[in-house]
């Protein structure tokens, strides 16, 4: 049949086995001859003879490109549109398939960003400084908003005293979250300087709620500000830099589908990464350590394999990461062994954990302190409940 606009009432008349004709974006197709060499069988392709298959092809074809090319040899000719079928409802699908797709896209590319400008953080990615320190700026600054020079600041120091009491910026968690007996007690004391916090007997439930920090622009950039001014930078020189930043990431998350959403997820991504090596891991004051020990006691290592490594940007290598932090992440594997070795010739622990329970141990640590201020709690009501009736 020459090709040109078929109606409705033709398509409908092949749908018997032998002779099938489908319906894709409102192209028809006589698909007899081939529906035996079709990858998901010929029934499934049957069940949609003579009717509109556009919802279900790309439903389930991943790659809608790729089978498209083998429909072009099978292609009969246009539906009449004056006859449209849910034209509407499958241009719908179709648009939700192609956000959801650029959605995801976007997602895995800002994620990794976030593995990658730690990697040109911690000068691992090209062999000159200077360069790193340019694309770190690109990365963390023009396209999440975040200041490198904050970045840095908060960055060594976490890593020269991993989970050291008021040494490592990660473990200064109040007024949202209190984590381990010290902190907690600290955060009890009459002294602490936290007279408002967030209610941390729930922490565990409001943890899922939390928002990449990297959202608040404001925050960034005032911190910023005033550690470049501790430095004797200019206050115009400040603002001006990250400014441009901001301006520039404003502008390329406007032109970003679901930026906000998008953030959500990203935030949950880094930061139970992030914190799967760290939050269960003992909460101390500084005992003066030797290096290697520090870094054992205050981190652990996910197991690796291809997805773990992809997931994590390689930080699931997190022991070798704070004993070697210039290391680029492809040699982590490669001096884990001899890092194993010294860790069994000397007793000391070398924690690996499957990324399923390093994630199960964030939430059982945020619980298991929020049971203790429980506790807590009510030993101070009843305290104050004691003195106001003496």
């Amino acid at each position: 049949m020459a090709k040109g606009l078929i109606n409705w009432g033709e398509v409908k008349k092949h749908q018997s086995l032998k002779d099938r004709w489908i319906v894709i974006d409102n192209k028809v197709y006589d698909v007899s001859s081939w529906q035996n060499r079709h990858p998901g069988g010929r029934k499934v392709i049957g069940h949609y003879a003579g009717q509109d298959a556009t919802g279900a092809f790309i439903a389930f074809h991943k790659n809608r490109q790729y089978a498209e090319k083998f429909l072009g040899a099978y292609y009969v000719g246009d539906l009449d549109q004056d006859c449209p079928e849910d034209k509407d409802i499958n241009c719908k699908i179709k648009e939700y398939h192609e956000d959801l797709e650029g959605v995801r896209n976007i997602l895995v590319q800002k994620g990794q960003a976030s593995w990658l400008q730690h990697d040109l953080g911690h000068l691992s990615v090209f062999g000159s400084t200077r360069i790193n320190h340019i694309f770190h700026e690109i990365i963390l600054g023009l396209t999440k908003g975040a200041s490198c020079h904050w970045w840095n600041h908060m960055h060594s120091q976490h890593h020269a005293k991993p989970n050291v009491i008021d040494k490592d910026p990660d473990t200064r968690l109040e007024p949202i979250f209190v984590v381990g007996d010290n902190v907690l007690r600290r955060a009890a004391s009459p002294e602490s300087k936290w007279t408002w916090h967030f209610p941390y007997e729930h922490q565990h439930k409001y943890f899922f709620l939390k928002i990449t920090p990297h959202c608040t622009n404001c925050k960034t950039l005032s911190t910023w500000v005033q550690l470049d001014l501790l430095e004797n930078l200019s206050l115009y020189k400040s603002i001006t830099c990250h400014l441009s930043s901001l301006i520039w990431t404003l502008d390329i998350q406007h032109h970003c589908t679901e930026s906000r959403e998008n953030r959500v997820i990203e935030s949950h991504w880094f930061t139970w990464v992030s914190q799967s090596n760290h939050l269960a891991m003992p909460v101390d004051y500084d005992r003066a350590e030797p290096w290697f020990r520090l870094q054992l006691n205050g981190t652990c290592n996910v197991e690796n394999s291809l997805f773990n490594d992809w997931f994590t940007g390689h930080l699931n290598f997190q022991i070798e990461h704070h004993l070697f932090p210039t290391m680029p992440r492809h040699n982590y594997h490669l001096v884990r062994p001899y890092v194993k070795a010294l860790c069994e010739k000397y007793n000391l622990p070398y924690r690996v954990k499957p990324i399923g329970i390093a994630f199960k141990d964030v939430f059982k640590i945020l619980k298991s302190s929020a049971e203790s201020w429980k506790k807590v709690k009510c030993e101070k009501e009843k305290c104050m409940k004691k003195l106001l009736d003496e």
